[in-house]
């Protein structure tokens, strides 16, 4: 019986995290793992967009600008790191996106 309560749980869990991703990416026009991790504890980004966009019948219009960061640590040595921006591409191009993600 616990079980299937934690089960429960963590379904439950898991659609709060999903539309709360996708009203942010309704109202804000975007989202990075890293804000969806922090704001949302949401620490499975792309599987939350891959249901988005098979839901509906596909009406969230969402698409995946690759960001880099770099940075140059107190010894002098380059760390890049890779995160993931999806975007609602009805409202932004991947060029838009660009820009954003780098101010």
């Amino acid at each position: 019986m616990k079980q299937k309560n934690l089960e429960a749980q963590v379904e439950d869990s898991f659609e709060n995290k999903s539309a709360k991703v996708r009203n942010h990416i309704r109202t804000v026009g975007y989202i990075t793992s890293w804000e969806a991790i922090e704001k949302y504890s949401a620490t499975r980004l792309s599987a939350i967009i891959f249901n988005a966009k098979k839901e509906n019948g596909g009406e969230m219009n969402i698409g995946k600008y690759d960001a880099y960061n770099t940075r140059i640590d107190e010894r002098g040595k380059k760390h890049t790191t890779r995160f993931a921006v999806y975007y609602d591409a009805d409202k932004y191009t991947e060029d838009d996106i660009h820009r954003i993600s780098y101010l």
